[in-house]
C-alpha cells in the first residue's frame, strides 16, 4: 500500500488501502460492537488482537506513504512547489 499527495490530478495520487487492511478494519469493527453488545472478555481479546494487527498495518502503510512521498519529491519538486501558488 503506497500514498502520495494529489497534485495537479496526475502523477501522485491518493492513499491506496490493501484489501487486508480494509478487511482488518471491518472485522475491528464488528469485533467492537459483539464486544459492548456482550461484555465477554472473550470477545475483547478478539477486538484488542485486531486493533493490534490494524495499529501494525496503518503504520505500515503510513512509512510506506513516507517513502513514496520522499521519492517522488526528489524526482519532481516542481510540482510540489506548483501546488501552493495554485
Amino acid at each position: 500500500c503506497w500514498v502520495c499527495l494529489v497534485v495537479l490530478g496526475y502523477l501522485f495520487e491518493k492513499m491506496v488501502y490493501t484489501q487486508n487492511f480494509k478487511s482488518i478494519i471491518f472485522a475491528k469493527k464488528r469485533a467492537h460492537a459483539k464486544y459492548k453488545v456482550s461484555c465477554y472478555p472473550r470477545d475483547y481479546n478478539e477486538f484488542f488482537n485486531l486493533r493490534a494487527r490494524y495499529k501494525f498495518e496503518y503504520k505500515s502503510c503510513y512509512k510506506s506513504f513516507l517513502t513514496q512521498t520522499q521519492c517522488l519529491l526528489k524526482t519532481y519538486p516542481r510540482f510540489f512547489w506548483d501546488c501552493p501558488k495554485k
